[in-house]
């Protein structure tokens, strides 16, 4: 086996949960086993198989392949004794399908079934976890500064007003479109950072009419658009909006530096670079279930600074978490997929790496809607990997 393979953790978790928990369910006695097994050769593309096997009722021949459709049991029986299997084989199936892999199932009455399916992998190693560490910036560089942050998220709001005042720059946050745009109309400012999903007023409508502002040096500001959407179409549609530029979140102290130097037309001064320390191969292979690393790089040894990105995590996340389990319940995407949006960049800016996917899922489907049963999923993982993660912070952080 290799020691480390590129996949997606969430959509292998949720596929072998779906096929335990029906394994589960039917089996009355015996046992369910779970294997795992590599079909590919060394130097090959990882290729593994996985495999659920029960001692159950087993299923009958003619309606073993119908069990990858909707809501389908073997007989009306099971169904009234164990309830629907639902969505569950159905989901995993297309799972298993959209990272190129296969699912089969063998079944015998009265002796079981066993559900398998094989996926492609992509092979790295250790030194591909480690970290590149860019030459250190001047961060005083270029010069006293005046900022509007145009922001909702309070823990953005914290990183980014602590990053431009340790510049010695001045900082005025908006929390919304119309109070950046009160602010922008009273005062000069070098650089506008606006995000770009805010409620009410959006971050390209403030643009928009910031750049109406009659005073012609004042509409001129630089603009640099803070966006969780920074794909080619997207982006290609905020400058043509009026931004100078975007920046994809979550972003590390340099990328916010460059940006910013960018959009000014300045380079900013770089400082003599230092050797990195040696990391373990260990740590390179240690999947946490969060990472403060990050936040501590921003810090510059402030653990102040740390404890109260990790206070705000603690104090926001719940409300957050309660509001998409609101909105599942009522079916209401729309929101949902808001709600996922806003919570996303604190899960990122944490490391979470159990939750980069599923945050993304639930906030694409205001687009793509997701069957019932895969967003109440995905929303119970979302609350029990948050509450986790709150437990460790707490831990960390005595006093939270």
């Amino acid at each position: 086996m290799p020691t480390t393979i590129l996949g997606d953790p969430y959509r292998v978790r949720q596929i072998l949960l779906n096929l335990l928990s029906n394994a589960v369910k039917f089996t009355e006695r015996g046992q369910v086993t779970l294997s795992c097994r590599r079909l590919s050769n060394p130097g090959e593309r990882p290729l593994f198989q996985f495999s659920v096997q029960d001692t159950g009722p087993g299923i009958p021949a003619h309606q073993l392949q119908d069990m990858f459709e909707p809501f389908t049991q073997a007989s009306a029986s099971t169904a009234r004794e164990y309830g629907g299997s639902g969505l569950g084989l159905s989901i995993s199936r297309g799972l298993v399908e959209l990272m190129g892999g296969t699912m089969t199932a063998e079944s015998q009455l009265r002796e079981g079934s066993t559900f398998t399916f094989t996926l492609p992998f992509s092979s790295t190693d250790a030194t591909a976890a480690q970290e590149v560490h860019p030459p250190a910036l001047d961060y005083r560089s270029l010069g006293p500064r005046r900022v509007l942050l145009a922001e909702d998220n309070a823990i953005n709001q914290f990183l980014v007003e602590s990053l431009l005042r340790n510049w010695g720059w001045s900082v005025d946050t908006a929390n919304t479109g119309p109070e950046a745009l009160a602010l922008f109309g009273q005062h000069f400012y070098d650089v506008v950072l606006m995000d770009i999903q805010m409620p009410g007023m959006d971050g390209v409508t403030a643009t928009r009419l910031l750049r109406q502002n009659p005073d012609a040096l004042r509409a001129a500001t630089p603009v640099l658009a803070l966006t969780a959407h920074a794909l080619r179409g997207e982006a290609e549609r905020y400058l043509e909006s009026g931004f100078s530029g975007y920046l994809s979140k979550p972003f590390r102290e340099e990328d916010l530096f460059q940006a910013i130097a960018t959009v000014l037309g300045q380079r900013p001064a770089v400082q003599p670079a230092t050797a990195p320390e040696e990391t373990p191969k260990e740590a390179a292979l240690t999947a946490p279930l969060y990472s403060l690393s990050g936040i501590r790089r921003l810090a510059h040894g402030n653990e102040e600074f740390v404890r109260r990105l990790a206070q705000l995590f603690v104090q926001t996340t719940p409300p957050a978490v309660r509001g998409m389990e609101q909105h599942a319940a009522h079916g209401d995407c729309q929101q949902l997929a808001a709600s996922a949006h806003d919570l996303k960049s604190s899960l990122d800016g944490l490391h979470i790496r159990q939750l980069h996917a599923p945050i993304r899922r639930l906030e694409a489907c205001r687009d793509t809607p997701l069957p019932d049963i895969e967003i109440q999923q995905l929303v119970l993982l979302v609350r029990d990997v948050t509450e986790q993660v709150m437990d460790g912070l707490r831990q960390d952080f005595p006093g939270l």
